[in-house]
């Protein structure tokens, strides 16, 4: 089975967007020239959807998971509070397996609970059926969708 990673947009009038792997990218290494202006001051919704590929086309949703990108007031990617909530995320999973020797039936330890709950205010989303079919058809190449590119990243 050949897998593909797409990156879906949603800007705050729902509308679902491509977004180039390779612009996603340079947005997130913090490349001094790569932003998107339409989503200057914003904080977006974002898909990230592992589609299956047959003949090198989409044909099956394998796994999505939802989640913000803040931008600056001109348009970059903020790095920092994409890097904390993926933090949130790590802390809210991993909690619950750690053991301490010390832990008694009298201590109980919620801070996972607690970042989960922080996690799921601040850093995902979940869409409503329609948007999520709308996610589903964008990263299984309906044409009806453009791409961010169509929107031009501009070089500063």
């Amino acid at each position: 089975m050949n897998l593909s990673h797409r990156i879906i947009f949603v800007d705050g009038a729902d509308r679902v967007m491509r977004m180039p792997n390779n612009r996603f990218e340079k947005l997130l290494s913090r490349c001094p020239t790569e932003r998107v202006p339409q989503f200057a001051g914003q904080r977006i919704r974002v898909a990230e959807v592992i589609v299956s590929l047959e003949n090198r086309r989409p044909v099956e949703i394998i796994r999505t998971c939802y989640f913000y990108l803040n931008f600056d007031r001109r348009g970059f990617a903020d790095y920092e509070t994409f890097m904390k909530h993926g933090a949130l995320a790590i802390e809210a999973h991993m909690g619950s397996f750690w053991r301490f020797p010390e832990d008694t039936k009298k201590v109980i330890r919620a801070g996972h609970l607690f970042a989960a709950r922080r996690r799921d205010h601040e850093a995902v989303w979940k869409p409503t059926p329609p948007l999520a079919g709308a996610i589903c058809n964008a990263a299984l190449d309906d044409p009806a969708y453009p791409r961010v590119r169509s929107f031009t990243c501009e070089t500063i």
